[in-house]
């Protein structure tokens, strides 16, 4: 069994911006402590999102590093003089890069980290308590398998979990997931393996209101020409994302502490509610205004291909011939009706507030409130007395964090308090072990 003391599980963004911290501090030589545990062969982010077009919804200058260190060599800028690409980016006259640019910057970045770092092509099952004489957990078991097939176990006594949502699934499509079922996370995936024929006469249905089911919309309008693709959503009409800069600065860094000190969650939670529109269930004005276009040009044309059903909720559903038959109700006024459709996608974002379940071996140990896990300052989970090692989750704290926790836009700072406090109780142990040894 290998002995790692941590054991960071997950390489999207947010274990990255921690990789590089740990590299460009001052205990870099302690990097040999340290694994992180990918199941993919190299970093995927959205992969399954990456429509032609699509780009990030906020400025570059949020890359993993910037906002931490400017000087760094892990930069966005840097990435792109490095690729040749930095005057024509400049060119562009915009902060926005793709998301295809933007998950190439970050297999650069883990390209360019120390190898022994990482181990990838492993998928963690199981994190499970190590108990001493005295019966009090000193440790965590992490195990898994790897592409191959080969079972790994490693040790620690700190643990980083940042494996991003996990998609939310509305009740009433919970049994018909899979097939020609699919959340956004699988979009791509799901239409080459169930909706290869792009002539086929097909009739989609976009459950969803936000960035993602715009997107979504676009792409399948474009290259289903044949194809009735039809949007369902319980709001009166799409909303724009707010990206004023007045309303942007809860995005920074220093709104973190603002909203932990609040230490009231219905305060929280109706700060939360005043922003939420920055990030959620809300869409880009350009892209509105080209779906709005796309719309009004083939009502011209007399051949309308987008359905658009407002109000709506989806109250019941089964699989009829091969076909999907949801029972819908208009939330305004009762009003009931059918549609029969052939694949439905799911933007319905992500659920941030359950655990991974590969810490179910340990979630009898995690302090909760209000039925909901206690996080500190400084991202650990809150344990009994009786369980020693740290648990660290990044995105999985926008109640006591703010809403920009899921978001790239802390991540560079977040990183750094991570890497603080795991080298300020590594410190103290060190301190307190010289100390007994100095006693004895």
């Amino acid at each position: 069994m290998d002995q790692k003391r941590i054991v960071c599980i997950g390489l999207g963004p947010s274990n990255l911006a921690l990789a590089i911290a740990l590299t460009e501090s001052q205990h870099e030589r302690e990097s040999d402590e340290w694994i992180f545990i990918e199941k993919n062969d190299a970093v995927r982010w959205h992969s399954d999102m990456l429509l032609e077009g699509s780009r990030l919804q906020i400025s570059f200058l949020k890359d993993l590093v910037t906002l931490r260190n400017p000087t760094s060599f892990f930069t966005f800028i840097n990435y792109l003089k490095s690729q040749g690409r930095l005057d024509y980016f400049i060119n562009r006259g915009t902060f926005n890069a793709s998301r295809r640019e933007f998950m190439d910057y970050l297999n650069w970045v883990h390209q360019n980290l120390p190898a022994h770092l990482f181990q990838m092509s492993s998928t963690v099952e199981s994190v499970s308590p190590i108990r001493g004489l005295d019966g009090i957990v000193e440790q965590v078991e992490v195990t898994g398998t790897s592409a191959n097939g080969e079972r790994f176990r490693r040790l620690a006594d700190r643990l980083v979990v940042a494996v991003g949502g996990i998609p939310a699934v509305p009740d009433v499509f919970r049994k018909f997931r899979g097939g020609r079922l699919f959340h956004s996370s699988e979009f791509l995936t799901g239409l080459k393996t169930h909706c290869s024929d792009k002539q086929a006469h097909l009739r989609f249905g976009v459950v969803g209101s936000g960035q993602s089911a715009v997107e979504i919309i676009h792409y399948l309008s474009e290259n289903y020409p044949l194809a009735q693709v039809h949007s369902i959503f319980r709001k009166s009409a799409y909303k724009p994302a707010d990206n004023s800069p007045f309303v942007n600065e809860v995005f920074f860094p220093s709104a973190t502490d603002f909203m932990y000190n609040m230490q009231n969650d219905n305060k929280r939670r109706l700060l939360l509610r005043d922003y939420w529109q920055t990030n959620y269930a809300a869409v880009e004005m350009d892209l509105l205004e080209s779906l709005y276009e796309k719309l009004y040009a083939s009502r011209v044309c007399g051949e309308e291909r987008i359905h658009i059903h407002n109000y709506s909720e989806v109250d019941e559903m089964e699989e009829v011939n091969n076909r999907y038959k949801l029972g819908l109700s208009h939330v305004m006024t009762g009003e009931v009706s059918e549609l029969e459709l052939d694949v439905i996608v799911l933007a319905t974002g992500y659920e941030r507030t359950k655990l991974p379940a590969f810490l179910d071996p340990i979630a009898s140990y995690i302090n909760r409130s209000n039925d909901m896990f206690s996080i500190s300052r400084d991202y650990r989970l809150q344990m009994t007395s009786s369980f020693n090692p740290r648990i660290y989750v990044q995105g999985m704290s926008q109640l006591t964090h703010g809403i920009s926790d899921s978001l790239l836009s802390v991540l560079a700072m977040r990183s750094q308090e991570i890497l603080e406090s795991i080298l300020q109780l590594n410190c103290e142990e060190s301190g307190a072990l010289h100390t007994e040894e100095v006693l004895s």
